[in-house]
């Protein structure tokens, strides 16, 4: 929460709140508000007494161009500021999400420590929390921002997805429209390390840190040595790509429960001649799993942050894709 609240002269009762975090040290601060001092960023609202009823503290956290940040009390605009969450990794926003601390201490040098610590009791009732967003979730096919490991960022037209979290763990994302039935063809952009890869999931296979596309019977993942793997098993070996920078295409006959991908444009499905993989004669194939054969959207693994992140780009509307789709394929969105 970031605000402490001045014992002095009793708990809860001063109508002081001092904003720990923010205020002086934050460039191009403004007082929104005569009760707000800039220099030691503590507010003294004389209508402020949280021991009498509740309040209300907002924050408003704008990520965009340099960054800005601005605090409410009851609803009334306090103070702004240019910031940029984790700024300690260069403002990036890859670091971790934003959050919500809160406790109930007494104590400390400011405004002075207490005599006695144990004559002082209170209770820290909190009635609600709230999150929003004014992000606008685009229609069509996306990348699902609620079906996606935590080290995962998308950008705001959450078509790109990147790994941001400084380890090796592996992390998946998932497309936002599932299909039971039919033909499908969309295509991806890959970026960053040399261990990203790239396939198909299931909507309702379970997302958590740890575990790649792949390795259970509800995931299917082709990663860049050509391995293609379903319930942690090699189901078989198609083309190498660049992870770095390489375009995938994938076409996805539910019909005939069947998936094909090729390097680039102009690739060969399935690593081999037209003659014996071709989704447009339903020729060759990679048999789906049962656990595969319906509610399917396309998913992706990312893993590597260095030297570069990993980075996957959707590319789901017909009028965006290089390639050309299979005849009787339509694009997945």
């Amino acid at each position: 929460m970031e605000i402490v609240q001045s014992a002095t002269g009793g708990p809860e009762t001063t109508q002081q709140v001092f904003f720990a975090n923010h205020g002086a040290t934050q460039a191009n601060v403004i007082s929104n508000n005569p009760n707000f001092t800039t220099g030691v960023t503590e507010y003294t609202g004389g209508t402020y007494d949280a021991s009498t009823a509740p309040h209300y503290y907002t924050i408003f956290y704008d990520d965009t161009g340099a960054g800005t940040i601005k605090r409410y009390l009851d609803g009334k605009l306090i103070y702004g500021a240019t910031w940029k969450w984790n700024a300690s990794l260069g403002g990036t926003g890859f670091g971790a999400d934003a959050n919500c601390t809160i406790d109930l201490a007494i104590g400390g040098s400011w405004p002075g420590n207490v005599t006695n610590q144990t004559t002082w009791t209170g209770d820290l009732n909190i009635y609600s929390m709230s999150y929003y967003t004014q992000r606008a979730i685009p229609a069509g096919q996306i990348w699902n921002q609620g079906h996606r490991s935590g080290g995962i960022q998308l950008n705001s037209t959450f078509l790109t997805a990147t790994k941001r979290l400084n380890d090796a763990t592996d992390e998946t994302v998932y497309g936002s429209i599932t299909k039971s039935a039919g033909k499908w063809y969309w295509e991806v952009m890959l970026a960053g390390g040399p261990s990203l890869g790239a396939g198909i999931g299931v909507a309702t296979a379970t997302v958590f840190s740890g575990a790649y596309l792949g390795d259970s019977l509800g995931t299917l993942g082709w990663y860049s040595d050509g391995q293609f793997d379903n319930n942690n098993s090699i189901v078989t070996h198609l083309a190498t790509f660049n992870p770095a920078s390489a375009r995938l295409c994938f076409a996805l006959d539910l019909d005939n429960k069947k998936i094909w991908g090729r390097v680039g444009t102009t690739g060969n499905w399935n690593n081999d001649v037209i003659a014996n993989q071709n989704p447009a004669s339903n020729t060759g194939g990679v048999a789906l799993p049962s656990a595969l054969q319906s509610d399917v959207c396309p998913a992706a693994n990312l893993k590597a942050l260095t030297p570069t992140p990993d980075s996957i780009t959707g590319v789901f509307a017909a009028g965006s894709f290089a390639g050309t789709p299979p005849s009787g394929f339509s694009a997945f969105s």
